[in-house]
């Protein structure tokens, strides 16, 4: 509020956002002093203390709220952060665990593709079995399965440390999904296996079997992140 009086300006705040002073809220004089403005604070009345105490009281609440919701905002982005810095760490570890995989997997399918050569003199069975104790020690994963379909569902994978857990989901529309997707493009894919009670199982990495341009079938490798 402003008023004029004796040739003199009064100014009586009204409303201090954020701020806090004893004296805020009285009225003030302003003066000319040279070629300065001087604003200084004028005597309360004793009939004026009550609305002068209720208007600080009621600016103690003011700042007590904004205080409370700056702190609720603090503790909300300290939960985000940690659960930020979580999603990051798990991120890393499956990304460092998909390229050890995707590494690895083209040398086993290098090694393959140089049995398949030598293939001739060895039994079939001998062959694909090799194959997969290698995958599993170079991997240092404890399954794997060979898959080469071959119209005999008994005959057409070959496999090392499987369990109940992983031949129940090799199985499942997804992995068979995955599977496709890796012998069409002839790409190497990987994914995150979860139980239907939403527990990490763990990680599946498939890539194609390739030999003169065709695609023979998938080494599939699963382990515990």
């Amino acid at each position: 509020q402003v008023d004029r009086f004796n040739n003199e300006l009064y100014i009586t705040p009204a409303k201090v956002w954020g701020r806090y002073s004893e004296a805020m809220f009285h009225p003030h004089r302003v003066r000319w002093e040279g070629d300065s403005l001087r604003v200084v604070p004028l005597p309360i009345s004793s009939e004026d203390q009550y609305a002068y105490i209720s208007a600080l009281a009621e600016k103690n609440r003011e700042l007590a709220e904004i205080r409370d919701a700056l702190n609720q905002s603090n503790q909300e982005l300290k939960q985000r952060n940690r659960e930020l810095a979580e999603l990051n760490l798990r991120l890393s570890e499956q990304s460092r665990l998909y390229q050890s995989l995707r590494t690895n997997l083209e040398h086993l399918l290098a090694v393959f593709q140089a049995g398949q050569a030598i293939g001739s003199s060895l039994a079939l069975g001998q062959v694909r079995q090799a194959i997969v104790n290698a995958a599993t020690r170079l991997l240092d994963a404890p399954t794997c399965r060979l898959y080469l379909p071959n119209g005999d569902e008994e005959e057409s994978e070959t496999v090392q440390g499987m369990t109940p857990e992983w031949e129940d989901y090799l199985h499942q529309p997804e992995a068979a999904e995955l599977r496709e997707t890796v012998m069409r493009l002839g790409e190497a894919r990987s994914t995150t296996v979860s139980t239907d009670a939403g527990i990490v199982l763990g990680s599946l990495a498939i890539a194609p079997i390739v030999a003169r341009g065709i695609n023979l079938g998938t080494l599939e490798v699963c382990a515990r992140d």
